[in-house]
């Protein structure tokens, strides 16, 4: 498929406290952060405390939106986190087109 947005760079992270984070992907001075987890719901909010840690760091270059890429038939918000998506893995790169 040919891509129409703006170049992206995609990196991961980790710190010397070491938290990690799978992806992170830059586009546009914005950064979103996407985890992949081989379950199909959310994993629980210590699994996803270093996504909460690195959006705290970036401050306003931080996206509004962080994902966590899963096996999900149904995408959608955490409930205790409406910033933290689920997306079906399987379809990454229609999320990347649509939404960053």
């Amino acid at each position: 498929k040919e891509s129409t947005g703006s170049a992206a760079g995609i990196f991961f992270w980790r710190d010397a406290h070491g938290t990690e984070v799978d992806f992170v992907i830059e586009q546009a001075g914005r950064v979103r952060l996407i985890e992949a987890k081989w379950t199909e719901a959310d994993s629980g909010r210590r699994a996803l405390a270093p996504l909460s840690r690195v959006r705290e760091a970036l401050g306003k270059r931080a996206a509004s939106e962080h994902w966590i890429a899963c096996r999900t038939p149904h995408p959608r918000p955490l409930q205790h986190d409406p910033t933290l998506r689920l997306i079906d893995g399987f379809a990454f790169e229609d999320w990347l087109e649509s939404g960053c």
